[in-house]
């Protein structure tokens, strides 16, 4: 059996009625109820004519439910065109041959109309149901196509989270954790800050979308807990201009590389490190930029942390295709990165 698209991905309800079977099957039954009535002179339907009306509409039901699932849908087209011939030749033959005689008992006033006669009243209705099928049937497989393309992306998205959120929290336990050795004061506060941050992940970025005011104290936040690393060691510059409100963003988009910036600096030997962050909202886009200081000669041998970047770059081609341009350069002594997105 064909996969068949759920009526609840088509959003038109006019759309959804009118794709039903039975409803496309009811009209073309009234339709050849009509036409039998207009080409009398007088609009009136004899008793012996709905059966002919029957005999009609068990054609376009056989083709329905028999022959375009059975053969159209898995390919096989010349078999189908030639079982649906066989099948008008049946239909007329029954016509010509049952039908008429039974009611029509004189032969000479009702004469065997000729094949090519009895076939070209079929032919006309056979063709219009078949393209209307075809037209149905290509327009459900491509709402198929795009929702399982949806769901597909939806749970990408889903399975790159799952990796973002655990890798925050690591990086921000290690600072806690250092922060309790030295019986630092700010130990609670910072845990707290954590705790703050892990909600924002858990409960408020569950969506593919939040709101960009939310993202943006989140990623204030962050950068408080990630400058405790960098005591002693250098400073960080941050500066956010433009209006925020009212637009949505990816969640934790921006933040896998606020933490490269401070992995690329704290991984060399430097002591004066320097880390620039800004952020524009202009035109309804964002514009973020990201400076740190570098030095491939100096850099030490760590843990791989790569996981955070990579699946951005992924998210970034999941929910913004041809809506945002992402620039990298790493040279010998600094680290930038430019990220510009459509927003929403």
């Amino acid at each position: 059996m064909s996969e068949r698209v759920n009526p609840a991905h088509i959003k038109h309800p006019l759309e959804r009625w009118l794709s039903d079977d039975r409803v496309l099957l009811f009209n073309f039954w009234v339709a050849d109820i009509l036409f039998m009535s207009l080409k009398k002179e007088v609009f009136h339907i004899h008793w012996y004519e709905w059966v002919f009306s029957i005999n009609s509409i068990l054609l376009f039901i056989t083709i329905n439910y028999l022959l375009f699932p059975k053969f159209f849908e898995k390919g096989r087209v010349w078999v189908f065109l030639l079982l649906t011939f066989l099948a008008m030749c049946g239909t007329a033959a029954i016509e010509e041959l049952v039908i008429e005689r039974y009611f029509y008992y004189d032969p000479q006033a009702y004469p065997i109309a000729s094949p090519s006669v009895v076939l070209a009243q079929y032919i006309p209705p056979v063709v219009i149901f078949i393209l209307i099928k075809m037209m149905i049937y290509y327009r459900d497989r491509q709402i198929l196509v795009d929702t399982l393309s949806k769901e597909k992306t939806e749970s990408q998205l889903q399975f790159l989270k799952s990796q973002i959120n655990p890798h925050i929290l690591f990086n921000n336990l290690n600072n806690i954790y250092s922060l309790s050795i030295q019986e630092d004061k700010r130990t609670s506060d910072t845990i707290l800050k954590l705790s703050n941050l892990m909600r924002y992940i858990v409960y408020e970025s569950s969506e593919n979308f939040v709101l960009l005011t939310k993202e943006l104290e989140y990623l204030e936040d962050y950068l408080e807990l990630q400058k405790i690393q960098l005591e002693g060691r250098g400073r960080v510059d941050f500066q956010l201009t433009g209006n925020s409100s009212g637009y949505t963003i990816a969640p934790l988009v921006l933040i896998p590389f606020v933490e490269n910036a401070f992995k690329h600096s704290m991984d060399t030997q430097l002591d004066n490190i320097i880390i620039k962050i800004q952020i524009e909202i202009r035109n309804g886009q964002l514009f973020f930029s990201s400076t740190n200081s570098h030095d491939k000669s100096s850099k030490k041998s760590l843990s791989p942390t790569g996981i955070g970047l990579s699946n951005t770059k992924q998210r970034l081609q999941l929910l913004y295709p041809e809506k945002h341009t992402l620039n990298i350069e790493d040279s010998s002594n600094s680290y930038q990165v430019d990220l510009r997105i459509q927003l929403l």
